[in-house]
């Protein structure tokens, strides 16, 4: 491991913590330790799985600082030709649905059908399912989705489907159209 890109991490994951003795995994824990900013979270992952909140940053409030992190955007790529090249996900397109309570399975289908109609690359959000306390957080790469119910609705909050569909070349109008039609059955 490199100090400076510790010292630059959200987070450590100690991968195939499963096949070292606890003795040695408390050591490489101490030693990691020693280049982390007290912040730093350090987790252990057996086989490279993780739960989905920590791949995805649920609740990891980054969104608090990331005015001062770097990505691959901060630096400009030259061409051959001198010209600063595009990057292919620069032409996603981000689209946001809000949508009332909706029977899980229908809501589930329908997007599943969206997706392979319309090649959908991700799907996130959270929907009101009726008769349920609690928010269902969703989460789709192609045709799979995870969910999960997360939290409860808070007694103020206004119980609606909200998602987000990610891809190239959505037509918000039609797709919100689809999936109320679906919804509607």
């Amino acid at each position: 491991l490199f100090a400076d890109q510790l010292a630059s991490a959200d987070l450590v994951i100690l991968n195939k913590a499963d096949l070292i003795s606890p003795e040695d995994l408390a050591r490489v824990r101490l030693e990691v330790a020693e280049e982390l900013p007290p912040a730093v979270k350090v987790i252990e992952a057996s086989s490279g799985r993780l739960p989905l909140d920590v791949l995805i940053g649920l609740g990891a409030g980054s969104e608090e600082h990331i005015d001062s992190r770097h990505s691959h955007h901060d630096h400009h790529h030259e061409g051959e030709d001198g010209h600063h090249d595009e990057h292919d996900h620069d032409a996603f397109d981000s689209i946001s649905i809000e949508l009332p309570q909706a029977d899980e399975s229908l809501l589930l289908d329908a997007l599943t059908q969206l997706v392979v109609q319309h090649g959908i690359l991700r799907v996130k959000g959270f929907a009101a399912i009726p008769n349920k306390p609690m928010r269902l957080l969703i989460q789709g790469v192609g045709t799979r989705f995870d969910k999960h119910f997360d939290r409860q609705w808070g007694a103020d909050e206004a119980r609606t489907t909200r998602l987000v569909l990610i891809g190239q070349e959505l037509d918000a109008t039609l797709l919100e159209a689809q999936l109320r039609a679906a919804l509607s059955v």
